[in-house]
């Protein structure tokens, strides 16, 4: 592992902890940061700003709401480059489509709403 890799890591999972994060997604963000790591797009780009992005990706993903606001302190940057990143950043992963019927179902059990 290199030491880029391994710093990058090592941050993510602070950002998960720091925002009280599920193990899942701390894995997706490993899994998506591994994935875009050599990209063009990214050379020069601020380390902690591809975290940022790689943690508010996995998160709407994984339809944990958390606002790009949360991660400014964090990555020390505006929130505005954050989501600018994350639109790279979807450049070079597949889409992951969400039914809507899954939102329903989600929002129905935090309401604590039956579903039928």
């Amino acid at each position: 592992m290199d030491k880029l890799y391994s710093r990058a890591i090592r941050l993510s999972r602070r950002y998960c902890e720091l925002l009280d994060l599920p193990e899942s997604i701390q894995r997706q963000v490993e899994e998506i940061y591994y994935e875009v790591q050599d990209k063009p797009d990214l050379k020069g780009k601020r380390l902690e700003v591809v975290i940022a992005a790689t943690v508010y990706l996995a998160c709407k993903r994984n339809m944990v709401n958390v606002h790009p606001a949360a991660l400014e302190p964090l990555a020390d940057v505006n929130q505005l480059k954050i989501l600018k990143l994350t639109k790279i950043l979807l450049r070079h992963i597949p889409m992951v489509s969400v039914h809507s019927s899954e939102y329903v179902q989600l929002f129905c059990s935090k309401l604590q709403i039956p579903v039928e």
